[in-house]
Parts: C-alpha cells; structure tokens; sequence
C-alpha cells in the first residue's frame, strides 16, 4: 500500500483542525501558542484579501498542532522533509503548491458543496459584531435548519429567535451534553477548556499500534468526541455543519482522489499559479454506494413462541453485525481497504459509503455482492439478502451555490444532492427485484436454490425460527443450559428429549447471553471457537472482561462516555473504535440475567402485598416507533422555495450536511435512547430489542411502555427543536406466553393504524393502543389527564368502578354499529347522561367533591375542552386505561 494514500487521508482528516485549535487561542498577534515558525510561514499557506490581510488564518494553527504534536505523528508518518509530509498536505489546502496537497483543497469543497476560494474567511476583522465573534457562534441544531414542507406551497424551517444550539462539551450520553438548549453563545473559555481535554487524548499510549491505519482509525473516533458540537463554517447565517462530518468526509473525498488518480492520473489538471486543481468533465472519481441488508425486519420477528425471548436480543444484535462487521471488513481487511470516514451514514441494516470510481473497486463490489449473497444463502436460506447499489458522479469544476452543480455519471443535466441520493435509492430498488439472480449461474447454484430442503419431521425444526434443517447441522440444549454447553444435535442419543436449534440461533442465544455488561467487540484476530461469523467471514467476539490480550485487532467499544475512551487492552497492534448501541443495558432479574417477559409483567415492590398475590392484571407492552416522513425528510429537507422561479433549490445540502443529520439521529436513536430506558421509570421495567435508524422496538411492562413511548416523543421533539419532525408508534397489549412474532405484527398494525390517523387535517404524529390511534399534540394530553382523573375519582369513591364499566359498553356498542353500518350511533351519548344525572340525584351535597366529581366528567363528554371536543374513542381509552391501571394497582 502506499504511504502517501494514508497520509494524504491523515492530513485531510485534520486540515481544519486550526479551526478548533484557533478559536482556543488569543488572536494572530497576542497568541502565546503559535511559535515563530508557524508565523513565518502564513504568506505561504494563507490566501491575500484585496487589502492585504491574510484570509484562513486556521491553517496556521493547524500547522502549529502539528509542530507541537510531531513525535506522535512522525510515528506513523514517513519522513517530514519533503513537500508532502502530513504537516503540509493539511496545511497548504488554501494554497496548495502540490497536486497532493491540491486534492485536499478540492475534497474540502466538494465536502461542502462550496467553492472556498469564492467565500472570503478572514476570521478576525470581516465580523462586524466582534473583533472574535466566530469563537462565539455555536453549532446550531441542523435539524432546526431542515424545510419541512407542510402542505403544498409551504416550506418552513425554524426561525432564528427559536432556533437551538449544542454545548461545546466533550461527546457523552447525558441529558446536558445530547439535547440542544436555545440559541447561545460559546466563549472562548469553553474552546480552551475543550481543546485541553483533546489535548489530553493524544498521549501515545491511547495509540496501541504501530500502524498508521489504527492509528487513523482510533484518532477519527477521538476527534469525534471532541469536534461533533463544534460549527464547521461560521461565516453562513446558519452554521450547523459539525466540524467533525466535514473532516470526516473530507478526507474520505481525498483518498478517493488518489485511488482514482493512481487509476488514471491524466484526468486531474493542477494550476500551480492559482493553486488550483480541476478535474476533467468526463471524470467520474466518485460514488455513492449503499450497502443494504433486506427483510431484517421479517427476520428479527420470524421466530415461534418456544425460547423465541431467549434469542430476541442476541437475534438483534446480530443483525446489527452482520452489516457493521462488512463495513469494518471494507476498513480494515482488504488490501488498500477505507477507513470509518468514507462511511457517511449507518444504521437500520444499511450504510453508505463514498468510495472512488475506479476498476479495482468496482471488480471488488461485483466479487464481494456474489460472495456475500452465497454466504447468506448458506446461513439463512434466503431470508436475508444484501443489495448493493451505487451511482458514480462528480461535481462541476465551478461549484455555485444555489445550483445543481451534481452529475450523476450516464445523466446528461446537473442535479442537486438530494437527486443522487434518489437516484441510489432507485438502484437499490430495482436490485431488489432481482435478489440472488447472480447465485443462479454459479455452481449449479440453481439445484441448491430449488431443491427440496430439510429431511422433514418435527423433531428436525428449530424451534425458534420454524426452518428445517439437517440433523448435522443442529444444535441441542435444555432449559438451564449455559452457552457452552450446547452440544451438537448429532451428539445426542435422543433429541426428542432436548431443544433443537439452528447453528445462528445458537449464536444468538450465546451472543444475548454475552451482551449483558459487555465492554467491547473485537473483530479481526480472534479464535474460532470464541467468536461469530459477520459478513464476509469476518468474525467477532463479544468481551466482557476489563484486561485481556488481543493483538492485529479492532477493538469496537460499547460508547458511554468520552472519559472512557480508548480504552486499555493488553496486546497490540490495536484500532480502537467506538459504537452506540440501542438496548446496551436491560432490567436484571435477582440472578444478574435479563429479566424474562414473565418478570417484567410482575411488579416490584418494596413491601408485599397483604394478600400475598399479584395483580390481576399482568400484560406486557410491545412498542414499534418510527418517524413520521424521515425518507422525504432527508431527500429533500435542505430545500428551499425560490417563489421567482417556482422551484425549490438544496442550496445548503452537501454531503457534510447530510452526514452532520444522519450522525445525530444516530446519536439519539442508537445512543441517547439508553438514556431515556435509563430514567427510574423505565430501568427495571423496559428492554429495548432494536434501536437504528429511526426505528424502535422495545418491549416492558404495559404501563411503563406507554409512558415509555410517551417520553421518547417529548425528548426527540425538543431534540429536534421542533413540533413538525413527529413520530408514530404502535403498542400491543399481551400475557407473557404470546407469541413474539405475533406481537411484534400486531404492534406493526398499531403503528399503521397511528400513522394513518388525521384529526383536523393532520395525520399521522399519533399513537394507537389498544386499537385507539390519538394524536399527540392534540388528543393525548387530554387522554392522560382524563384517565389520572378517572383513576382518582374510583380511588377516592366519587365514582364507581361500575360506571367506567358502563362507558364502555357503550363504547363498544357504538364501535360495533359503526363498523357493521359505517354510521356513528348517538344514542350513548342520552344514555350516557342519563346515567350519570341519575348518580348525580343520588348526591345531595351539590358542592361535594362526588358531585363536582360527576359534573366535569359530563364536561368532559359532552362539551368542547379548549376548542375541541374529545372525541369518545380517545374518552373510551382514557377510561379504559384507568379501568387497567385500577386492576393493576
């Protein structure tokens, strides 16, 4: 491999690391950091403003951190005494005096769908507020930045008075770090106090390598931690581009300018007088490639009633490797392999990927598609298949804002980046009607695909998934059986006595045994026998253990907390990396194992109950969220409306843009999701099976699961800093012993029945339990305090239990006429009010508490509350949530 590929990805990864560096320090003139070297050097590295003032000033602190840094770079690095040491080709990518050096000045723009050279940067004096107001300017909430189109001719962001900002704090999980506040300044106080604690990072014994590669892949995760709240670009009205996705994708657009250079270096033309790179218009170095792992929905919840808990969450997880694992095989692996940079999005059972254009990757693609595909067809029969599709492209050599300046490689017009993005999707799309075609041609393939498959007979079915399989390739174990005591099928004299199980469902159950308390996963050098297949063949192995020896290894952490981070592991030769993971930590039974769905129906309670028994009613609660729209959201969300032209333009979309979003939505649905299960209220009553993407599936006790998903929607939304970036949800109501599979569809059909719900011209932003969708802003609030105040009412005996009973059975009467006749039946509303003022005449203190008890309620029926009426289905659930919390209680 050469040398200069990783350095070339190294100085791009930290060609803005001034940035960060400079807002830490005094200006150009007063810093007691910038040594005289670093000023001698600014007429070369910094461009002119017409009056003479040097313009991107950062590039001298980036060069500065290198010279106060260079024993740990040199390291890694080849020797400094040439024009392309890393110290220069991040330093000189204002003004850079090598095609090298070029390429990371134009991955810079390209990176921000900017022409830098156009957009004067001369960070002290072009301010008018503050000699040093860019130090000041924090990274606004992208999500705040998005359009969200409403209704036809309506695109609407937050404007600037409601706009919100993170905290410069290193990354962390915490409530204080995560959610945004309003709109407020950071100091410089707050950039020294970070940029010391980066500092910290980089002694060399957080770097357990000699490996440049490792070395790379452990410096990206830390600068992560330290640079994800900090703005990119403070010069636009709106800086809400992290500082770390432009490094990030930067660099990933750089090392694909070498691989395509090395492919066909006549395609790239550098001005040495206007320090300029170009590159031919029939150049295509780019493309954008999505890896995607299909049907992992139906494969997490095809599985039968029997032992189904048991493998759930080692089920999930799995899923989950399977796709991390092949990015981290593309990483680090194969000859010439990426880094963690050229992934710009991953989550959900996908990822995308910039990678370059060239022959050797797209031959590597081609080979790795059929090999995986035979892989998964030999593991899973077909129910998982990975589709890979991708679309090459380039910016134009003069990128303007405002204008398509995109074109996809076989189009003949510019598009915006949105339109590649579709334009992938579509690919992906079309590949999807074609799963396993390319096995049909492959050694005999086509006889294995349709021949029978199985020997039959019942004792040969896994229990878990229902597919047959041979003998041979079964596993048994008993219910008290550990992990490592799981024999082979063929081992035992009579499995008609024992549980037979599928080769992968017996690592699923290992590895949901393994996850509780797990600090790493390692993949790479790692025994057989210890470990689990991901994709290609590329195994991981799930530790639990705080020392242990692992050497040519990645070691994956399970994130919580930028204290923690890197770790220490004996061995070497070491990558350390880090992941959120949805579901980290779940309820514990006394014995230290996850709780069983049985155990997190029952309550636990400090004192026992007088009667000794348990409540009469034990349900557990299945929950499947998703957001509303995220698809059309995150394809056209950095649209705006030009009125004078009647179309809509992305002029703030860049593929730093894009990976800022998906990275913060990875961060509240991956990461601070744990968080929120970790309130008092959810910790021992809520386990969260999957969590990626924007989708959620947890399972707790019935009340908590909807308080649960009750709290997920009110921080999100102030996450997002918005009340039109909504969610859906889905809740089923079951006994322990109902079949997973089966609740997880009827929890599907809830989410469905949410998302279609309108009321009053709105759909959707709902949740629909027990078969009741009610919108969030305008109907849950009322159905919460209506069951409180009903629940309340039967407690202190102001109403009767009876009467919640009798609303009921009108309300089922009246659902039953309207689903036979499509017609609404009144007659519950006489009936009703009969009722009630019959219990009212019974009362004779018209100011006692029963009394006043009795009239709001009929308020509550029949007369509007604000300026809506509540509609009976939302009263009827209300009033049978508090029938259930009254039988629970």
């Amino acid at each position: 491999m050469s040398r200069i590929r990783d350095e070339i990805y190294l100085g791009a990864l930290m060609h803005d690391i001034g940035k960060f560096y400079q807002r830490a320090d005094k200006d150009f003139y007063e810093s007691e950091e910038l040594r005289e070297q670093s000023k001698r050097i600014a007429d070369l590295i910094c461009p002119l403003t017409q009056d003479r003032h040097f313009s991107h000033q950062h590039v001298i602190w980036t060069n500065e951190f290198f010279e106060k840094h260079k024993a740990l770079f040199q390291k890694f690095t080849s020797s400094w005494e040439h024009d392309d040491n890393v110290a220069n080709l991040a330093s000189y990518h204002h003004r850079p005096g090598t095609i090298f050096q070029a390429m990371i000045q134009l991955a810079d723009w390209w990176a921000s769908g900017l022409d830098r050279s156009q957009i004067g940067e001369y960070e002290q004096n072009e301010l008018k507020t503050s000699r040093e107001r860019y130090k000041e300017i924090p990274l606004s909430n992208i999500l705040c930045a998005l359009k969200i189109k409403r209704n036809d001719d309506d695109i609407e962001g937050v404007n600037f008075p409601f706009q919100k900002s993170f905290r410069l704090k290193p990354l962390n999980l915490d409530r204080n770090t995560v959610l945004p506040v309003q709109y407020s300044l950071n100091s410089r106080q707050d950039y020294e106090i970070l940029w010391k604690k980066f500092e910290e990072k980089l002694k060399p014994d957080n770097f357990q390598t000699d490996s440049i590669r490792d070395f790379n892949i452990t410096l990206f995760y830390i600068l992560k931690q330290f640079t994800w709240c900090i703005p990119s670009f403070t010069q636009i009205d709106f800086p809400c581009i992290s500082l770390f996705e432009h490094l990030k994708i930067t660099s990933a657009i750089a090392q694909c300018f070498y691989d395509y250079y090395t492919e066909d270096s006549s395609r790239f033309i550098f001005d040495t007088k206007k320090h300029r790179l170009t590159i031919q218009d029939d150049a295509y170095p780019l493309q954008l490639v999505c890896f995607d792992l299909s049907n992992i929905q139906n494969f997490l919840y095809n599985i039968s009633t029997k032992y189904a808990v048991k493998s759930l969450r080692g089920r999930s997880f799995y899923l989950q490797m399977l796709t991390e694992s092949l990015y981290w095989y593309l990483i680090r692996e194969i000859p010439d392999g990426f880094t963690p940079s050229h992934v710009v999005y991953a989550s959900g059972g996908k990822f995308y990927m910039i990678l370059p254009n060239t022959m050797k990757v797209n031959q590597l693609l081609n080979d790795l598609q059929l090999r995986i595909q035979e892989e998964l067809w030999t593991r899973h029969s077909g129910e998982l298949y990975l589709n890979i599709g991708r679309r090459a492209f380039r910016y134009d050599n003069k990128i303007e804002s405002g204008k398509p300046n995109i074109r996809i490689e076989g189009d003949s017009e510019n598009v915006f980046l949105g339109e590649l993005w579709k334009s992938v999707f579509k690919n992906v799309a079309k590949n999807e009607g074609l799963k396993f075609s390319e096995l049909f041609t492959k050694r005999n393939f086509y006889e294995r695909i349709f021949d029978p498959s199985g020997a039959g007979g019942k004792e040969k079915a896994c229990s878990v998934t229902g597919i047959e399989y041979q003998l041979s390739e079964m596993y048994a174990f008993t219910e008290d059986t550990k992990g490592g005591k799981i024999k082979k099928a063929s081992e035992i004299l009579n499995t008609d006595e024992v549980t037979l199980v599928s080769e992968s469902v017996k690592d699923q159950i290992i590895i949901g045994e393994k996850l509780v308390n797990h600090r790493h996963v390692i993949f790479g050098n790692v025994a057989e026998k210890d470990s689990f297949k991901g994709l290609p063949d590329y195994r991981f192995f799930i530790n639990q253990k705080t020392e242990w020896n692992y050497s040519n290894v990645l070691v994956l952490q399970n994130f919580t907390g930028a204290d923690n981070f890197p770790g220490k592991l004996g061995g070497n030769k070491q990558a350390w990396a880090f992941r959120y993971f949805g579901g980290a930590t779940v309820p514990l039974n006394k014995d230290n194992s996850p709780k069983t769905f049985e155990e997190l129906a029952s309550f636990d309670h400090e004192e026992p109950y007088e009667t000794n028994r348990e409540p009469s009613f034990r349900r557990i609660g299945v929950l499947r969220m998703d957001v509303d729209n995220l698809g059309r959201i995150f394809l056209e969300g950095f649209n705006e409306h030009d009125k004078d032209r009647n179309i809509n333009i992305a002029k703030n979309a860049s593929f730093s843009a894009y990976a800022t979003l998906s990275g913060f939505l990875d961060l509240f649905f991956s990461g601070y999701i744990n968080t929120i299960r970790e309130k008092d209220d959810f910790r021992n009553n809520v386990t969260i099976y999957y969590s990626g993407g924007d989708d959620l599936f947890a399972v707790g006790r019935w009340d908590k699961i909807i308080e649960f998903a009750s709290n997920i929607r009110d921080e999100f939304r102030e996450f997002t800093g918005r009340d039109d970036i909504t969610f859906s949800g889905g809740i089923s109501m079951i006994t322990p012993k109902y079949p997973v599979a089966k609740a997880a569809e009827d929890a599907h059909r809830a989410e469905n029945i949410a998302k279609n719900h309108a009321v009053e011209g709105f759909t959707k932003n709902s949740l629909c339990l027990l078969d009741v969708p009610v919108n969030w802003d305008l109907e849950w609030n009322v159905v919460k305090d209506t069951r409180r105040k009903l629940r309340e009412w039967v407690e202190s005996k102001y109403i009767t239990k009876g009467l919640l009973m009798y609303l009921l059975r009108l309300y089922n009467s009246w659902k039953h006429v309207k689903e036979l006749t499509g017609n609404e039946d009144y007659s519950w509303k006489w009936k009703a009010a009969y009722n009630i003022a019959r219990r009212q005449a019974k009362v004779k203190d018209r100011k006692s508490a029963e009394y006043k008890a009795l009239e709001e309620l009929k308020q509550i029926l029949f007369t509007k509350i604000g300026d809506r009426q509540v509609r009976f289905e939302a009263f009827a659930l209300a009033c049978r949530l508090a029938e259930l919390d009254l039988r629970t209680n």
